[in-house]
């Protein structure tokens, strides 16, 4: 290596450790005090310049879908586990998510998903028994809805076999048993149509299980906050808050 080439390679690399730390420093200030989440746009705009730093100088894998989730194509940077957990960290500082994993394995030419966790992640990376790997983001927080959008009563679906547990307590948020991954919520329909219709949802994916619906009386929750749900859009919100076991009543169960 002549002394030209080094001193261009050291150049070179001192300049990716600045815009390294540019984007770590914008991403703390944004992080810090957090209790909402980046619009889609910044996220995508943070993410473009993550991935420039870790050497894909272009990132239209990034996508936007019409129900403001994000889609991110892993496969140019899934040899690189640090990078992963690196992406994973900056997700999360924006306040943002991941929901799901989509792939594509050898020999299929089918694209499945999976609810996602880190842990089933990296398994996919480490056996690189895949062809294509794609993650969906939704943001952690959603529009909150005002007073007056909050109806009367609204509705939840359980599994029949926490049916005692959530008579004796009431609901509290959790991630499980959800079609998809999210942070502790209580998913609630926003009318018994959309209710039904859900439960239609799980039945097909779980036969042989039986459900419980609940009805939630708003006026027995003080201070309830509930958010728009991106998956259900205009049917369905959900909250981080407990519902007592008065505000709920049995509208059908072992169905």
């Amino acid at each position: 290596m002549t002394t030209e080439e080094y001193l261009k390679r050291k150049l070179r690399e001192e300049l990716e450790r600045e815009e390294n730390n540019r984007l770590y420093r914008e991403v703390k200030i944004l992080h810090e005090g957090l209790i909402y989440s980046q619009s889609a746009e910044k996220t995508v705009s943070l993410l473009g310049k993550y991935f420039k730093i870790v050497g894909q100088t272009s990132y239209n894998f990034i996508e936007i879908t019409t129900d403001n989730t994000i889609i991110i194509d892993l496969t140019p940077i899934a040899h690189n586990v640090d990078n992963i957990r690196s992406l994973l960290l900056t997700i999360n500082n924006l306040g943002w998510f991941v929901s799901l994993i989509y792939y594509k394995k050898l020999l299929n030419p089918r694209i499945k998903d999976e609810k996602y966790s880190e842990e089933k992640l990296l398994e996919f990376i480490k056996n690189k028994n895949y062809t294509n790997l794609y993650i969906v983001l939704e943001a952690k927080f959603d529009r909150e809805l005002d007073v007056g959008e909050i109806p009367e009563k609204l509705y939840h679906l359980s599994y029949q076999k926490h049916f005692n547990k959530i008579k004796e307590k009431g609901l509290i948020p959790k991630t499980k048993n959800k079609l998809s991954t999210h942070p502790e919520r209580i998913f609630l329909a926003l009318n018994i149509e959309s209710v039904n219709k859900l439960y239609g949802q799980f039945k097909t994916k779980e036969p042989n299980e039986t459900f419980t619906i609940w009805e939630i009386e708003i006026d027995k929750v003080p201070q309830l906050k509930l958010f728009d749900d991106p998956n259900y859009k205009g049917k369905g919100v959900y909250t981080l808050m407990n519902i007592p076991p008065n505000a709920i009543k049995i509208i059908k169960e072992n169905i």
